[in-house]
């Protein structure tokens, strides 16, 4: 943009340096007018404001005014030209460092870290032995693309990725048909903090499994928890592991929708990257990534076990056998929006929650 400002000002220029003449000849304002408007009105056609240029235009435009009064003195009409342009550009600069110190100050509260230690990339031995079943991991790469938050990505990018293009659009040059960020537009709305695990409804001594039938809703409820425990508004600009910004640590938020039939009265991480065997994290609240590093584990059980084995082999649910206490085992994978993080290749297995249902409402 600096250089399309570079031009539009060369091109005002020139109209000045026409307009102005020796004694006796008049200003010719006409000629100024023919090449300043069209320096201005057309840029902003297209979607900005060229701000220095206005200011040039004006600086110039009283020197013209002036340079009757002068020109016996002076002899020239250029010294004051570049006069204009120098005032000009010094007050559009001004502008400008004084936003680049407000970006850099964003820049600190939003800097690039690195997520290679906290993040383990997931191991081939989590890689799925057959494709999802369902086809159901494209249906959620969509749902995570329509909620991540675009704008706060675009910002963060621009924020340290092109800051020559940022300080160019500062309004002391010229406000250009982009966002610029802001501490509104980086800004998270506040979030829920993990609500404590719920608590077990009344238990009949015998009851039914979930069936089949069930899985849909089932699917639903375990796609929804997924979203949002993930929360794609909270993730942030990935350039690649080591330069990750404005990313919030993945947790949930409320207690994942009840079925007709099933609610949940446990939610349980299983994790596969931070230890040597699969684990299940243990905590008085729903998982919270950062509220779990440290946190007590356990082995998996039996039916954890043979569900993680479920889900490598490409199912996204696994139900607990008929007779059995109501459970169910859902996948974590590794979706298109996560491989910039996560490392490893779209499908991988990277943990799965273990649900404990009880009755619902029906």
């Amino acid at each position: 943009m600096l250089a399309v400002l570079i031009v539009l000002s060369v091109i005002v220029l020139i109209g000045a340096v026409g307009a102005a003449g020796p004694e006796p000849r008049p200003v010719r304002w006409g000629i100024f007018a023919g090449f300043a408007l069209p320096a201005i009105i057309l840029p902003m056609a297209i979607g900005f404001f060229p701000t220095v240029v206005v200011v040039q235009a004006v600086c110039l435009a009283v020197a013209l005014r002036a340079w009757p009064a002068v020109r016996s003195r002076l002899h020239t009409f250029l010294l004051l030209a570049m006069l204009s342009v120098v005032a000009a550009y010094s007050l559009a600069s001004a502008v400008a460092v004084r936003d680049v110190v407000r970006y850099e100050h964003l820049r600190e509260k939003y800097p690039y870290k690195s997520i290679e230690d906290r993040v383990p990339a997931p191991s081939s031995v989590w890689r799925p032995t057959a494709p999802s079943t369902d086809g159901r991991d494209t249906l959620l790469e969509e749902l995570l693309a329509e909620r991540r938050n675009g704008l706060r990505e675009r910002m963060l990018r621009q924020l340290h990725e092109e800051q020559v293009q940022v300080f160019a659009s500062s309004p002391g040059f010229g406000v250009a048909r982009i966002l610029l960020p802001s501490e509104y537009g980086l800004r998270l709305r506040e979030r829920p903090e993990a609500p404590d695990q719920p608590l077990p409804g009344p238990r009949p001594a015998t009851g039914p499994s979930p069936s089949a039938s069930d899985e849909p809703e089932l699917l639903l409820m375990h796609e929804g928890g997924t979203l949002d425990f993930v929360n794609p508004l909270a993730f942030g600009f990935v350039k690649d592991r080591r330069h990750v910004a404005g990313f919030v640590s993945h947790g949930f938020s409320e207690v994942p929708d009840s079925t007709p039939r099933w609610r949940v009265e446990r939610l349980d991480l299983i994790g596969l990257l931070l230890h040597p065997e699969p684990v299940a994290y243990v905590s008085d609240k729903l998982p919270a990534m950062d509220e779990l590093r440290g946190a007590p584990t356990r082995k998996l059980d039996a039916f954890e076990a043979a569900g993680l084995e479920a889900l490598r082999a490409g199912q996204t649910l696994y139900l607990s056998p008929a007779g059995d206490r109501p459970r169910l085992l859902g996948a974590v994978r590794n979706f298109r929006q996560c491989v910039g993080c996560h490392g490893g290749e779209r499908g991988d297995l990277l943990g799965a929650f273990s649900y404990g249902l009880g009755p619902g409402n029906r």
